[in-house]
């Protein structure tokens, strides 16, 4: 199964001692195998103010594969993100179990 969504304020970068917060689209994927479910997260576009841009994530690293200075903390907070939508499918998931419907 997958899901499209959007989360606000899903990352952030520090910009002259600020941080500036980032929405993000997203494709949430869900695969049940075995009685195992795996979860992949593919960020699709990053939105600030009105921009729009794609989420390269070549684009962070420097020619040695390091991240970019100013991206830095992207990445950390992405990946909070990230931990936050897998902790509520799995919430959402062990609730439903319980239910009968």
């Amino acid at each position: 199964m997958r899901v499209d969504g959007y989360q606000e304020n899903a990352c952030w970068v520090k910009g002259l001692g600020n941080k500036i917060y980032y929405g993000l689209e997203y494709s949430f994927t869900i695969e049940v195998k075995d009685n195992r479910v795996r979860l992949s997260f593919e960020p699709i576009n990053l939105l600030g103010g009105t921009n729009k841009s794609p989420f390269i994530a070549s684009s962070l690293y420097n020619d040695q594969g390091e991240l970019r200075g100013y991206v830095k903390d992207l990445v950390p907070s992405l990946e909070e993100t990230m931990k936050g939508l897998k902790d509520s499918y799995a919430k959402y998931v062990s609730k439903s179990k319980k239910d009968e419907w």
